[in-house]
């Protein structure tokens, strides 16, 4: 347990580009790490592990993208589509700690703007302990 409360499971990872890692509270945290994308199996390890999360009942979820390095057009396409499944439950997405090239992604797919994005676990974690705007 951390300070805040949180369990610390590391999940095997499912390929060698994206290992994820699932802390446990009121929040889930899924961590990105290497590549997003569909050739690497990235988005179908990231698809399983939200699955997981939401049939466990969670209904908010992070995504720390601090240790992604690139995100392709279906890497995109799953965040967008955990977005809209969570709002649809009544929950909360949101994405922190992306890297310039990532953020830079993000702004040429014009989803920048679309997703709840922070600089920290901390501030992301504070965000979504708020109701929406």
């Amino acid at each position: 347990m951390d300070t805040q409360g949180a369990q610390h499971l590391e999940f095997p990872a499912q390929t060698h580009s994206m290992p994820v890692t699932q802390r446990c509270d009121a929040v889930a945290i899924l961590g990105v790490v290497g590549r997003l994308t569909l050739e690497e199996d990235g988005v179908a390890t990231l698809r399983e592990q939200i699955r997981h999360e939401l049939a466990a009942g969670k209904r908010n979820i992070l995504i720390d993208l601090s240790g992604c390095d690139y995100i392709d057009t279906a890497g995109l396409g799953e965040l967008a589509t955990a977005l809209i499944r969570l709002r649809n439950d009544g929950g909360r997405f949101a994405l922190f700690g992306a890297r310039k090239r990532v953020r830079d992604l993000l702004r040429a797919s014009l989803l920048l703007h679309v997703f709840e994005m922070f600089d920290t676990e901390a501030d992301a974690r504070a965000a979504l302990s708020e109701p929406p705007a």
